[in-house]
């Protein structure tokens, strides 16, 4: 049951970073720097990833499929009006990616030992 409800908290996260990334204008301002909202917010697909869909090979799929949205959601506000696309958004969508399933990886771990 907590697996399904980290399940859906990671999908709609995906589907609130990619309404986020896809309007014209930020809708909302969070009174955090805008490279910072996209490493939070990767960073918490990745845990909720990493979570939600146990095993390497699922893992390594998520991993490499919020890789590719963040990617391609800056290659996609290159042709939005009113957005900008950065390879430093980029970076940091993939570094949140990566904190965030390393970060889960290493929870489970500490809990696997603690037993």
């Amino acid at each position: 049951m907590v697996r399904l409800a980290v399940r859906v908290m990671f999908w709609v996260g995906a589907c609130a970073v990619i309404w986020l990334s896809l309007t014209p204008s930020p809708q909302f301002e969070f009174g955090v720097a805008p490279h910072w909202q996209h490493l939070l917010a990767y960073t918490a697909l990745g845990i909720t990833g990493a979570t939600g869909f146990p095993g390497a090979h699922l893992r390594i799929r998520v991993g490499l499929g919020l890789a590719s949205l963040g990617a391609s959601l800056e290659v996609a506000q290159a042709i939005i009006p009113g957005r900008d696309s950065s390879l430093v958004d980029a970076g940091n969508n993939l570094i949140g990616v990566g904190l965030g399933m390393a970060l889960a990886l290493a929870s489970e771990r500490l809990y696997v030992l603690a037993r």
